[in-house]
This record gives C-alpha cells, structure tokens and sequence, in this order.
C-alpha cells in the first residue's frame, strides 16, 4: 500500500508541477520523495482498524515506536532489512535490533545530497508537525483520563477512549496532508526548496485560516 501510494504521488506530482523533475538546487529531488512520503505516511490514518489498534498499543503515544511512523514495512523485511524501508519515529540498531527514537539534528541536510536521504529530513519534520498537533487535539482527553493528573492509569486504554484519540489522530493527520497538499499552490514552477516550501505551507493556511486554533502553523 505505501508503495503505491507513494508512487501514484510522484506522478500526480509530475503533472502538477512539471519542472520540479529539474534539479536546480539538492531540494528539489529530495521534495519529490518527501512529499511521496509524506502523502503515503498520513493516508495511513484514514484507515480507522489499523489507527485503533496502533493507538490502543501505545496507550495513545504515537510518539513511541509503532507502524504508524514507518513507510514500506513488508517492503524492507523483503530487501533482508530488519525493519521498515524507512522510519520517521526511530531507528532499529543492526547488532542489537534495539529501537531508538530518532533526535533531530540540524546539521543532517548539511552533508545529505542523496534524495531519499535529504527528504527524509523533510517527512521527519512534517511529521513531529502531526505529534504536536495529535498531542493538542487529544490533550483533554488525557486529562478526563488522568482525573486531571496527566498520569494514566496501569491498564489497557478503555475502547471508548482509543475510538477518540482515533478520531482526532485521524482528523489531525489529514489537516495536515492537507496543507502539505494546498502549499504546492504556492510555491513556484521552479527551484523549489524546503525553506520556499514551508513559507508556502505557511502562507496558504494562514490565508484560508487566519485564526490558527490549534497552532498549526506554530508546530509547522
């Protein structure tokens, strides 16, 4: 699913934005496969058994490790990896196969010229934008939970609970897709970059939403 879907976005891509197919600056690429990427990952949450089960494994952290923040997972163990073919959340230590949770560093563009690589930064940006934004939606839910403590009891989520904190990682994932999506109509023809992309993100969503209610554009 996450191949197709990422593949079917290059070509949507393609004939939105022709000339994003030149190489005018090591953005422009790499956009490409971030924004495949970012379509592939937030589709996930559209689909509501797979949303509920991950939720309830996390007990509502979608910050932790779980499927939700892998791309290509049957498609790596294939390729003889030991995990996904990309993980925006962490990464699974060779030797040890121990998950760790990725730290950003913004010296990783720095040295990143490889496509793949360079828009994976990209997609691990976007989204932490969708955690910051999960975790604004869902935080009164956490407190009716918590009798206003912020510490969940010992035990499973009850399914009530889990079916909400769906709802709004759900709701939130695809505003989100959306101003990934709606920023496209602001950038331009040619040389785009991540730092062009953001400010049209930006810009579109505070035209179209000027009372920024849950600081969208602040988590972007």
């Amino acid at each position: 699913y996450d191949v197709v879907a990422h593949e079917t976005t290059h070509a949507l891509l393609d004939g939105l934005h022709p000339r994003f197919n030149e190489a005018t600056n090591p953005d422009v690429y790499a956009l490409h496969e971030a924004f495949a990427d970012i379509v592939a990952l937030l589709q996930r949450f559209a689909h509501p058994e797979i949303l509920e089960h991950q939720i309830a494994r996390t007990r509502g952290q979608l910050d932790r490790q779980n499927m939700l923040g892998r791309l290509g997972q049957q498609f790596g163990l294939a390729l003889g990896m030991r995990g996904a073919l990309r993980d925006f959340l962490g990464t699974i230590a060779p030797e040890t196969g121990e998950w760790t949770p990725v730290t950003p560093d913004s010296r990783r563009l720095e040295g990143t010229t490889e496509c793949h690589e360079r828009g994976a930064v990209l997609v691990a940006a976007v989204f932490s934008a969708f955690l910051a934004i999960y975790k604004a939606r869902s935080a009164d839910l956490f407190r009716i939970a918590s009798n206003g403590t912020g510490v969940m009891p010992d035990g499973d989520l009850h399914p009530d609970l889990v079916r909400r904190l769906a709802r709004e990682a759900a709701d939130a994932a695809d505003d989100v897709l959306t101003m990934c999506i709606r920023g496209l109509d602001y950038c331009p023809p040619v040389d785009v970059d991540f730092g062009v992309y953001l400010r049209a993100i930006i810009t579109a969503d505070a035209e179209l939403y000027p009372d920024d209610r849950y600081d969208y554009r602040v988590a972007f």
